[in-house]
C-alpha cells in the first residue's frame, strides 16, 4: 500500500525562525490569543523578544482552542475566565438584560433559561446553555466526508490530504453561515471579563502550530464572537496543508513541516488538561511527587515483567512498541473511566487520578500529522489490546498474570512516576536550552 507524505517534525533549531516570522506579522495587533498547548514555542520565543523590544509588549492570552469534537464550547469558553470569573454569580442588571432579551425567543427556549438556572455561578450557566441553537453546516457535512475515509482505506491513502485542502477552504468561505441563537446571552454574560473587556473593538491575532483540517478556525469564531460582536480577527499558524492568505489566515509558515513540539507535554515542560468546567495548565515540576525514587531497580523488573507479558499475550502487534505497550497498560491499571482512554486517543487529555498515565500514554502516540493510516492503525491497535484486557477471564492464567502486574505498578507507582517526570522534565530543559542558543544567535545577529 502506498501511505501518505508526511508532514515531518521541524528541527528545534528551525523553531526559532518560523515563530519569529509569525510574530512580526502581529505586531500591528493589540492582542494576542496563544492557543493551548501547541503554541507553546511560539509563546517562549513572543516573551523573549518582548523582554528586549517594547514593540512585542501586547496584552496577550493562552488558553486551551480545539475543535468541538474533542472538547465542548462551554469548556473553551470557561478556559478563558478568570477562576473568580467563573465561579461569580451574574448581577441583577446583567439577569434583567436576558430576561428583556429572552422576550424575543420562543417558549421553548426561554423555558430552559429560567431564574432557578442565573441564580447559578457563571461557569455552570454556561455549561447549560453555550451549545444552545449553535449550527456549524460546514461540520455537519465534514462529518460525512469523515465517515467515508475511515471506512475506505484506499481512499483514505490516496485523498486525505486533498480533502484536508478542500476542507479548509470550505471551512473558510462558510464562516458567515454559522448560527448560534443563544449568543447575546452570552455575551451579555462575558462581555465584561478580563478578556471580553480586552477584545472589544479591537484586532486579535490567534497562535495555533497547526491547521489540518480546519475545524479549530470554526472554534475561534465561535469562541470570539461568545466574547464580543466587535471584534475582528485572524490567526497565523506554523503547518497548515496549503498555503493559505486571505480570510482568516493570515500567515502559514510551512505545508510540509510542524512543530516537533506537538502533543509533547515533555518536550514543552507543562500539560493542558480538561478539567469538569474548563481546561487547567501546569507545569511538570508544579505535579511531581515528592517521592525520591529509592530503588530504580524495582522499575527494572517491572518493565521486563510488562516486556513478558507483551511477547507472550500479545505477540503480533505492530504499532505499539514496548514502551507504548507498557504506557498502555499502566493507563489502564489507573483509568475509571474508558471515556478517558479515547479522549487520550483523540489528543486530548482530562483530569483524573490517571493524568500521568495519561501523559505517558499521549507522548507515544505518532506524531499528530504522520501518515493518517498509520495513526489510525495505532489506535486500532490500542483498542483490540484494552479490550483484550477488559475482557479477560477470571482465574485464566492470563487474567492472573495481568492482576499480578496490577498489583505490582499500585506498589511501585510513585517512584514510577517521579522517574517518568523527571525524565520530560529532562526532555524540556534540553529543548529550552538549544531554543536559547539559537535565540542568542538570532538577537546578537549572527
Amino acid at each position: 500500500m502506498k501511505y501518505l507524505k508526511t508532514v515531518l517534525p521541524m528541527e528545534i533549531n528551525e523553531i526559532p525562525k518560523a515563530a519569529s516570522l509569525l510574530i512580526s506579522r502581529a505586531r500591528d495587533f493589540e492582542v494576542l490569543l496563544f492557543s493551548e498547548a501547541g503554541s507553546w514555542p511560539i509563546k517562549y520565543i513572543w516573551e523573549k523578544m518582548a523582554a528586549k523590544d517594547n514593540n512585542y509588549n501586547k496584552v496577550f492570552f493562552s488558553s486551551k482552542i480545539t475543535s468541538f469534537s474533542k472538547s465542548p464550547l462551554a469548556n473553551q469558553l470557561c478556559g478563558l475566565l478568570t477562576i473568580t470569573e467563573r465561579k461569580s454569580k451574574l448581577s441583577q442588571k446583567k439577569k434583567n438584560k436576558i430576561a428583556t432579551l429572552l422576550n424575543s425567543f420562543n417558549d421553548e427556549f426561554k423555558g430552559k433559561i429560567t431564574n432557578q438556572l442565573l441564580n447559578q455561578n457563571v461557569e455552570k450557566i454556561i455549561h447549560y446553555i453555550s451549545s444552545m441553537g449553535l449550527i456549524i453546516p460546514s461540520e455537519e457535512g465534514l462529518i460525512k466526508q469523515n465517515k467515508c475515509f475511515d471506512n475506505n482505506i484506499s481512499t483514505l491513502s490516496k485523498n486525505f490530504i486533498d480533502f484536508k485542502k478542500k476542507s479548509v477552504s470550505y471551512i473558510l468561505s462558510d464562516l458567515p453561515n454559522i448560527k448560534h441563537e443563544v449568543r447575546p446571552i452570552l455575551q451579555i454574560i462575558l462581555s465584561d471579563t478580563k478578556f471580553g473587556k480586552a477584545i472589544k473593538s479591537r484586532k486579535v491575532y490567534v497562535f495555533d502550530e497547526i491547521i489540518s483540517r480546519g475545524r479549530t478556525i470554526n472554534s475561534i469564531e465561535v469562541i470570539i464572537n461568545s466574547f464580543s460582536s466587535t471584534t475582528d480577527w485572524v490567526m497565523g499558524v506554523v503547518y497548515c496543508p496549503k498555503f493559505y492568505v486571505g480570510s482568516k489566515i493570515d500567515f502559514v509558515y510551512s505545508d510540509k513541516k510542524a512543530l516537533p513540539t506537538s502533543n509533547r507535554p515533555d518536550m514543552i515542560g507543562e500539560v493542558t488538561y480538561e478539567t469538569v468546567f474548563a481546561f487547567e495548565t501546569k507545569s511538570l515540576t508544579n505535579i511531581l511527587p515528592n517521592t525520591r525514587v529509592k530503588n530504580e531497580d524495582d522499575i527494572s523488573i517491572y518493565n521486563s515483567e510488562i516486556a513478558k507479558f507483551n511477547s507472550r499475550y500479545f505477540p503480533k502487534l505492530k504499532m505499539l512498541n514496548k514502551t507504548s505497550f507498557r504506557a498502555l497498560l499502566n493507563l489502564y491499571f489507573m483509568a475509571d473511566d474508558k471515556d478517558i482512554f479515547e479522549k487520550c486517543l483523540h489528543l486530548n487529555l482530562v483530569e483524573s487520578v490517571s493524568l500521568l498515565e495519561e501523559i505517558a500514554f499521549y507522548i507515544t502516540m505518532p506524531f499528530p500529522l504522520s501518515d493518517i493510516i498509520k495513526r489510525n492503525k495505532f489506535k486500532k491497535e490500542s483498542r483490540q489490546v484494552l479490550k483484550k484486557l477488559e475482557c479477560s477471564i477470571t482465574n485464566s492464567d492470563f487474567s492472573d498474570n495481568l492482576n499480578k502486574l496490577k498489583i505490582k505498578y499500585y506498589a511501585i507507582r510513585s517512584i514510577i512516576i517521579k522517574s517518568e517526570i523527571a525524565s520530560w522534565i529532562k526532555t524540556n530543559t534540553k529543548v529550552i536550552r538549544e531554543l536559547d542558543l539559537v535565540l542568542e544567535e538570532v538577537f546578537n545577529g549572527k
